[in-house]
Formats: structure tokens, sequence, C-alpha cells
């Protein structure tokens, strides 16, 4: 063979060679730092409360009914005590189920937070020993919240300003609520369900409020995530909205199918599920309620939870940055809501 021919053989394959690297190089998927094991499959750290499953019904319906796997999810969990220590461990997660107080406390502290979506509405109960007849009952007695960074609490000191009273709030893990009841170590508990029913069912109290009685259309539990990690995850978010759309249609097309599902995943019987049901609320769409949640904003300042100067340059400013329901307004827009509204989810 000529050694010029030879010569243009080699140049040619080499050519080739460099093309190859450089298609293998570009045809990545760019991810979050812990995902992906293939191009179309990310992992994601989702932190949720302990025995929550009745507000964050999206994580154990999408489980069992295998939304994220139809998305191409991965999920890892993390189990906490209340919202406001998934805060605390926020460097440690993509995402997280919380409430909407904590989420605020958060973001008023400089966290990188956002809410992207909304969970339930409501879901909470007052509960009272059988002697306690009416809120203002409550003046001086021991009331136990979950903390002053819950939902709760908040809601509960509202109520008091508004009927002018003053209870002896102690915090106190809801799990260990129905024992304080049952040691007759408090008159009142306020938390959210199924704990304000198992206190009914161990101590023999009585519900006197729902959280839905006490503020209308009360925000509850919500999505979170960093911005940084909303930014560099758009794909990631938008599926994580069409899950929840679908757990939603799901929970609220089949509740009798969906109580099964979460007294599964809440290790709790049906029955005690069954319930509590009727005090949550599922918004269809999935969105946060704005009046309430900034009503909780103005009342964590007046406790002093948060600061006023936090809260810049104006409440209505603050809280557009808060929450960032763009991804999820879109993926309305584009019709998906309404494709799932026509077609509906598989029982």
């Amino acid at each position: 063979m000529p050694m010029g021919k030879f010569r243009g053989m080699w140049l040619i394959g080499i050519t080739l060679l460099c093309l190859l690297v450089i298609i293998a190089g570009c045809g990545g998927q760019q991810g979050p730092e812990n995902a992906t094991e293939t191009p179309d499959t990310f992992k994601i750290t989702i932190a949720y409360l302990v025995g929550d499953q009745l507000h964050q019904y999206a994580l154990p319906i999408a489980q069992e009914k295998g939304y994220f796997a139809e998305e191409g999810i991965e999920v890892e969990l993390k189990e906490f005590q209340a919202g406001g220590m998934v805060t605390q461990h926020f460097h440690e997660i993509d995402v997280g189920l919380i409430g909407m107080n904590p989420a605020i406390i958060g973001r008023s502290q400089g966290l990188d937070l956002v809410v992207f979506q909304s969970l339930n509405h409501g879901g909470s109960s007052l509960v009272v020993h059988p002697s306690i007849t009416k809120f203002e009952d409550l003046n001086g007695k021991e009331v136990a919240t979950p903390g002053v960074a819950a939902i709760q609490h908040n809601i509960f000191t509202m109520f008091e300003r508004k009927h002018g009273i003053t209870a002896k709030k102690l915090t106190a893990k809801v799990t260990d609520m129905a024992i304080f009841a049952q040691k007759d170590e408090i008159k009142g508990a306020i938390a959210w369900e199924p704990w304000p029913t198992l206190v009914m069912e161990m101590a023999g109290w009585k519900r006197l409020l729902s959280s839905n009685d006490m503020m209308e259309n009360q925000q509850c539990c919500t999505w979170v995530t960093s911005t940084s990690f909303m930014e560099k995850n758009p794909e990631i978010i938008e599926k994580l909205v069409k899950i929840n759309i679908k757990a939603t249609k799901y929970i609220r097309d089949y509740p009798e199918e969906a109580v099964k599902i979460l007294a599964k995943y809440a290790n709790r019987e049906e029955s005690t599920v069954a319930a509590a049901m009727p005090n949550m609320i599922y918004p269809w769409p999935p969105k946060v309620n704005e009046a309430s949640s900034k009503l909780m904003i103005e009342n964590l300042i007046q406790q002093d939870i948060i600061e006023a100067k936090s809260i810049v340059p104006d409440l209505d400013t603050w809280y557009k940055g808060l929450i960032d329901e763009s991804i999820l307004d879109r993926v309305i827009a584009e019709g998906y809501l309404d494709k799932i509204e026509k077609e509906g989810v598989p029982k």
C-alpha cells in the first residue's frame, strides 16, 4: 500500500475515534449531585415526618402505586419528629415534606428554602379532657403542642388571642401526647392527625375543634426544596409535581383504598386512620393557600418567633420568594391536571 494512502486512512481512523469520544461525552444527562445510576433515573433524598402519612399522603401512595418508578425517581427517605428538625438538617436532603410554619421560619432565618407545591390543608385537631366543654375552659390549663415551629402552635396562639385566654403551653413530642393525657398531666393537646385521634382512643378524650374550625382553609403541609436544587433540576421538580397530582387524585377518588395504604405505612389501625381522615382537606389542584399562609406569617411576627425585619421589603414580596409554584402552574397550563382529571388514576 502506498505510504500516502496509508497515512490518509490513519487520519480518518483517528478522526472517527475522536468523534465517538465527543459523542459519548455529550450524551450524559445533568442531574443532582447524588443522582444517577442511569441517564434516565435520579436518586433523591426526601425528608418526612413521623406518623404523618395523612398529611404527607403523596409519599406512601406514590411508593405503593409505583409513581416514583414511573417517573424514573429512586427515593431515599429520612424521618424526622417535626418540621423544625427537617429545616435544621436541610443540607442533608434534596426535598422535604413539612408544614408551612417551619418553612416560613426556616426561610426567615436565611435558609435557602422554597415551597413548590401543597399537600394538605387543615388536618389538625385540638383534643381535650372530658371536663373541658369550650375553648375558654383551657385558660390557665396545660395544653401540649408540637413546639413553636409547628403550625398547630401558631394556630392555637391565634385562637387564644381571639378568645382572650392564655393556656400553659407545653412542648411535647406527638408520640408522647397520649401518655401525658392518660397521666392527666395536660388538659388539651393540638397536633396533626392521626395523633389527636390516638389521644382520644387511648385517653378517652374528645375533639373540641379541628384546625379548619380555627382557621379556614388553613395551609398545612407542603413540598419544599432549596432554590439551588430547583434551578439545577427543574425536570426532577416537574416529575415530583406530576407525582403529587396523581397521588392527590388517588386519595380524592379512592379514600377507602387510601386509608389502607396510609395505615400500612403508618403502622396504624385502619379504623384510626379512617376516623381521622374527615379532618383532612386535599385541595385540587394541590396549590398553596395564600391567605392562611400570610396570616401565619403575621402571627409568627406578633409572637416574636420570627423578626419583622427579616420579612423584607414587604410581606407580599417576601411571600413571593417563599412560594414558587411556577413549575406546577406550567404543568397545569400544559394540560396535565386536566388529563389526570379526565382519565383518572388506576385504583
